[in-house]
């Protein structure tokens, strides 16, 4: 399996954990126990999840700006992880993340090396 293959197969099981959180929370999570309401907990966890599903769609398509969506995003997670309570599910998403960036780092040839890859 190459490089890029791999970073789709964890944006793509990234996609499903957040769609996993994100029913979890909705079924499990009380009202009282956050300033934020849960609906929008829940649609954080699922707009979450449906850039994790874009970028693993578009990840393959070899456009240099896929590569800086992709580092963005995982960026941002990883500095969200830690910005509230960190549990297993943040440690486990910090675990994808940091494998995604690993990743992008050896195969960003992949991007910048094919024609009409520029931004």
């Amino acid at each position: 399996m190459n490089l890029i293959k791999t970073v789709q197969a964890l944006l793509s099981a990234k996609a499903i954990i957040w769609i996993f959180l994100g029913i979890s929370y909705a079924i499990y999570q009380t009202s009282g126990n956050s300033y934020i309401p849960i609906y929008v907990i829940v649609s954080i966890f699922f707009v979450n999840a449906l850039i994790s599903a874009f970028l693993a769609w578009k990840v393959v398509s070899k456009k240099v700006l896929y590569f800086y969506l992709i580092l963005l995003f995982t960026l941002i997670n990883i500095f969200l992880t830690f910005a509230d309570q960190v549990g297993v599910w943040d440690l486990i998403v910090f675990g994808f993340d940091i494998s995604i960036l690993s990743l992008l780092f050896f195969s960003k040839r992949h991007f910048s090396t094919s024609k009409g890859s520029r931004l």
